[in-house]
C-alpha cells in the first residue's frame, strides 16, 4: 500500500463578525441567493412543461385505454406539484424578503408548501382507487397506503402549525413583558 506525504496544509482565518455584518457582502450574497432560486425555479417551471406535454399526449392518444388516461392524469398532478414547488420557492426566495429568525415566515412557507404536496398525493391516492378498481381490485390495499399517509401528513401538519403558532404567542407574551418591565 501506497503512503501519501503531506506536503502543505493551508489555514485560512475568515472574520465571520466581520463577514455577516458587512452590508456589501451580505447584498452580494443575497443577490447571489436570489439569483441560485431563480434559475432553479425555471428550471423546475420547465420540467413542469415538459411533463404537461408528456401528459397531453399520452391522453390525446385515440385509444381509450384506462392505462393512458391515468398516466395522463397523473403526469398533470405531478406537473401541478412541481410547478407549485417552484412558484413557492421564486416567491419565497427571490421575490419576497424574509427574516429567516421569524418561525412565523417559515411555518407559512411550510404549510404551503405541505398543503400542496397533501393535495397532490391526496388526488394520486384517488386516482389509484379508481384505476385499481377498474383493472386489478386485488391492489386496492396499496391505495390504503397512501390515503393513510395523507392523513398522517394532515396530522403531522397541524400539529406543526398548532405547536408554531403556540410558541410564537408565547415568545410574543415573554417579549411584552419584558417591555412592560422597562417601561417601570
Amino acid at each position: 500500500m501506497k503512503t501519501m506525504k503531506i506536503i502543505y496544509i493551508y489555514c485560512f482565518d475568515i472574520d465571520l463578525k466581520g463577514f455577516m455584518f458587512n452590508q456589501k457582502v451580505k447584498e452580494r450574497f443575497d443577490l447571489f441567493v436570489r439569483i441560485f432560486y431563480s434559475i432553479f425555479s425555471i428550471i423546475l417551471a420547465l420540467l413542469s412543461l415538459k411533463l404537461i406535454t408528456w401528459a397531453v399526449s399520452s391522453l390525446l392518444e385515440l385509444s381509450l385505454d384506462p392505462k393512458n388516461i391515468f398516466e395522463g392524469v397523473i403526469l398533470i398532478i405531478l406537473s401541478i406539484a412541481i410547478f407549485d414547488l417552484a412558484r413557492t420557492i421564486f416567491e419565497e426566495e427571490v421575490l419576497i424578503y424574509k427574516d429567516p429568525r421569524k418561525h412565523s415566515e417559515t411555518r407559512k412557507t411550510m404549510t404551503r408548501f405541505l398543503a400542496s404536496i397533501i393535495i397532490a398525493v391526496s388526488i394520486e391516492a384517488l386516482m389509484l382507487v379508481f384505476k385499481f378498481a377498474m383493472t386489478e381490485p386485488n391492489k386496492l390495499l396499496h391505495s390504503l397506503g397512501l390515503f393513510i399517509s395523507v392523513g398522517v401528513l394532515i396530522i403531522s401538519l397541524g400539529i406543526y402549525v398548532f405547536l408554531g403558532s403556540k410558541a410564537e404567542l408565547n415568545l410574543k407574551m415573554k417579549v411584552e413583558k419584558r417591555f412592560e418591565r422597562e417601561q417601570k
